[in-house]
This record gives C-alpha cells, structure tokens and sequence, in this order.
C-alpha cells in the first residue's frame, strides 16, 4: 500500500511542471515581468502550506 502515496506524489509533481508556464504566462500578461518573483513566492508558500 506504501506504492499508492509515492504515485500521486510523483503524479503531482508531473503536474505541477505542466501547469507552471501556464501560470507564468498568465501572470506576465496581467502584470509584467517585474512582478513574476511575487507571484512565484505566492504559491512556494501555497506549496509549503500544502506540505505541512
């Protein structure tokens, strides 16, 4: 049974490799470049958060 975490687990990370230039263009299209860093420390912490 101890297969079954490590699987999603790695399915997300797939995941969140695909979705993350779909964030980044849309966050360079409403914003700009310049606010790429903020927008990147928003859902590091999202992440953080999520893992605790």
């Amino acid at each position: 049974m101890a297969g079954l975490p490590a699987g999603l687990a790695s399915a997300m990370d797939y995941v969140g490799v695909s979705v993350a230039p779909l964030v980044g263009q849309v966050a360079m299209a409403w914003s700009g470049p310049h606010l790429l860093g903020p927008v990147g420390a928003v859902f590091i912490a999202l992440g953080l958060g999520a893992a605790d």
